[in-house]
């Protein structure tokens, strides 16, 4: 970052400062103290770098030769160019080793001590200095390697010898500098507002006042710190992936919605979700700012009641968790009551409303946990689970010998089971980092089985159920992604790299367009750095798709969706049972999918998995000598209706689809099969569309708001009152 730049941030910083405490802006003292402060380290460490300790660096030399030869324009323009491309390193200034010490010094003199303000203000922005040269670096790399070369290179193996332990040691030093920051911010606001007293810091930090404040500072901090790394998590990843910026195609949220031609039926309701669902920054937002007016509105009439401040945002919460996405309703219900804070701050510094007292911050932070938890588990307990699409494949097998021995399907059962088990870590070691675990198959427990004494036991139901299960976190996996995909972790022990959750939301179309596309047997991540190719199935596709294919692309919601996700499973399904029409035949049907709390789906890593499966168990089956494979097929099952991720892809290929037949890619007898398989899957309760059950959905909500409304000791009290009237 330049010098004119990292100036005016400082300028514009302490103002803010300066404005925010109502303290008079033309203190010229402030700027120049804010000034000295946010120059101070380049005109410390850049002048030594070059001087002293690291004279004899490549571009040092080179610089030192322009100088001497061509002048000091030509140097200086030489020395930006190598700035720009973050070539200077090892600076003893520029690393997280002095970043440490100056936010524990920040931390230690904003707690401890009775400094100037002016002090203050050179200390805030020689912080701030550091903070946004890490911004310039992660915005132009994609990583800050260049401030972890004080770093010991044996810290990432001994902390890779726990889980996730690299990531927890990134989490907590990241989380660290922020509160730093943020408590030497308040700090300084805080005697910027009030006259300096002899050790009033003291008072007013530790006062009952400021105390109350805490728990809110903390949830405001916390859900700071998963924006900014959304947005680098975001960031990093279209820095990593050949995308076109300029392609938005079936993700803008008001396309194809034309007001003068709405026929307002279920359909249009159902699209309207349907599309809240696949943007919803569109639903947080929507639901943080009703928040956000009604509370201030609310503010403005004299009826900002503790009952409405904390009813009004778990109303919300309920209604967006539960008609359009936990996401939405657990981060826009808090983000409202931040939201609703920082505007009652600034129209109250303009005179239009009274300003809350700090004695309401604690009531304030219980209304948003409560609407955060109410938003997620509201949302699972009344929307259901969304079942969005399946990964399925059908493999039916014949026995050679055709002899009556049933031994043949004991073997069969093994191949299934030890193909499944194998598949799944196999998988598991293309896409995570830590390693798989030895065994990930379980029998499905029968409703009855027959023993028969002469002979091996007998499946009453006809079928045998197999089941695998991988979890991951996938805030985790992203946070890894984000923090950790770096030089430095390169040290790690493990061999393969930290990749994010690949994209879900699909289309059909060029492949220049697309984050990830399908070719003949496999999807291509189209990384700059990073070479991953999942499995899929297929050989050269029957008809000509024009030069087009199948495409997927990540836009900046599915960050936020994963990072408000607590769990999800790669699960999958193996059902296995006899053909009605041949009982010389086995059939074994996979279905795998990605599951969360409300939400099932065939991601790319779901299809991964299968695929695998899918291999292995051919394999096997075919080197087995009395099995043979009669007919295998795969395919994609989704449900458009209630898969959001799928919009775009179904606007695409709805002119090319036709009915099901023999000669199809997926054949009618197939899709019998499959659904024979699912009928017999344990888990029925799916819903059918995003509009389904509303009516049952309003009622259990009118149901709650009235027990929450009754809830409340004034309300309870004017309807005895009024029921009291009205009897006599």
């Amino acid at each position: 970052m330049k010098t004119h730049e990292h100036a005016a941030i400082s300028l514009g910083y302490t103002a803010l400062l300066a404005l925010m405490a109502n303290k008079s802006l033309t203190d010229p003292w402030l700027y120049l103290y804010g000034l000295i402060g946010g120059e101070l380290i380049d005109f410390i460490d850049h002048p030594l770098y070059h001087l002293v300790y690291n004279r004899k660096n490549k571009y040092v030399i080179q610089t030192r030769q322009i100088l001497k030869e061509k002048g000091l324009k030509a140097a200086l323009a030489y020395l930006k160019q190598i700035e720009n491309k973050r070539k200077f390193k090892g600076l003893w200034l520029h690393n997280v080793g002095s970043l440490f010490i100056i936010a524990c010094f920040a931390l230690i003199i904003s707690l401890f001590f009775d400094i100037s303000i002016y002090f203050l203000i050179a200390v805030n922005t020689f912080f701030l200095h550091m903070l946004t040269d890490i911004y310039a670096d992660f915005k132009l790399l994609g990583h800050f390697d260049n401030w972890l070369w004080v770093l010991p290179k044996n810290i990432p193996s001994y902390f890779s010898k726990t889980r996730h332990g690299l990531l927890c040691l990134a989490i907590i030093f990241c989380f660290f500098i922020e509160v730093s920051f943020l408590i030497l911010t308040i700090r300084t606001y805080l005697q910027l507002s009030q006259p300096a007293n002899h050790r009033y810091w003291f008072s007013i930090f530790y006062s009952n006042d400021f105390l109350t404040c805490v728990p809110f500072i903390i949830l405001a901090s916390y859900y700071f710190f998963v924006f900014l790394l959304g947005m680098a998590a975001y960031h990093k990843y279209r820095l990593e992936v050949d995308f076109n910026p300029n392609y938005t195609a079936g993700f803008n949220f008001f396309q194809k919605i034309r007001f003068k031609e709405v026929n307002l039926n279920k359909e249009f309701f159902n699209n309207i979700l349907l599309k809240l669902q696949a943007h919803q920054e569109v639903g947080i937002l929507i639901c943080a700012l009703l928040i956000a007016l009604v509370l201030n509105f609310l503010t403005i009439l004299r009826l900002d009641t503790d009952f409405a401040i904390v009813l009004i945002p778990i109303f919300l919460a309920l209604f967006f968790g539960t008609f359009i996405h936990t996401t939405v309703g657990e981060c826009g219900s808090v983000l409202g009551i931040l939201l609703a804070w920082m505007l009652n701050f600034i129209l109250a510094r303009g005179g239009m409303i009274p300003l809350w007292s700090m004695d309401r911050c604690s009531l304030f932070f219980s209304a948003a946990i409560g609407a955060w938890i109410l938003g997620l588990l509201g949302g699972i307990i009344l929307r259901q689970k969304s079942r969005m699409s399946l990964g399925v494949f059908i493999v039916k097998v014949s026995n050679i010998n055709k002899n009556r021995d049933d031994n043949w399907i004991k073997e069969l059962l093994h191949i299934a089971q030890n193909s499944l088990n194998e598949g799944f870590r196999k998988a598991h070691e293309q896409l995570f980092v830590y390693p798989p675990k030895k065994n990930y198959t379980a029998f499905a427990l029968p409703k009855s089985v027959a023993t028969p004494y002469q002979s091996n036991p007998v499946y009453v139901e006809k079928y045998c159920h197999l089941y695998a299960k991988d979890t991951y976190v996938p805030a985790i996996r992203e946070l890894e992604y984000v923090l950790c995909d770096n030089a430095f972790s390169s040290y790690c022990p493990h061999k393969t790299p930290f990749y994010p959750i690949m994209p879900r939301y699909r289309t059909f179309g060029d492949p220049s367009i697309g984050d990830m596309i399908w070719i003949n047997k496999a999807y291509y991540w189209k990384s700059k750095k990073k070479k991953l190719i999942l499995p899929s199935y297929g050989s050269v596709p029957q008809i000509d798709f024009n030069g087009k294919t199948w495409l997927l692309f990540k836009p900046r919601n599915e960050i936020w969706d994963n990072l408000f996700t607590k769990s999800s499973t790669i699960h999958m399904d193996l059902i296995i049972f006899g053909d009605k029409n041949n009982h010389n035949e086995i059939i074994l049907c996979g279905m795998a999918s990605e599951q969360t709390s409300t939400k099932e789906y065939a991601t790319v890593e779901a299809e991964a998995y299968a695929i695998w499966v899918l291999n292995i168990l051919k394999q096997k089956i075919d080197k087995h000598p009395a099995f043979n494979t009669v007919s295998n097929f795969y395919t994609r099952i989704f449900y458009p209706r209630i898969s959001f991720y799928d919009m775009n892809l179904w606007e695409k290929i709805k002119a090319n689809t036709v009915l099901s037949s023999d000669m199809a890619g997926f054949p009618i007898t197939a899709l019998s099969n499959f659904k024979q398989a699912l009928f017999l899957l344990p888990d029925k309760n799916y819903i059918s569309s995003v509009s389904a059950n509303i009516g049952r959905k309003i009622m259990v909500l009118g149901i709650e708001y009235v027990i929450a409304v009754l809830a409340d000791p004034q309300i309870r009290h004017f309807l005895k009152s009024l029921f009291k009237k009205l009897g006599t």
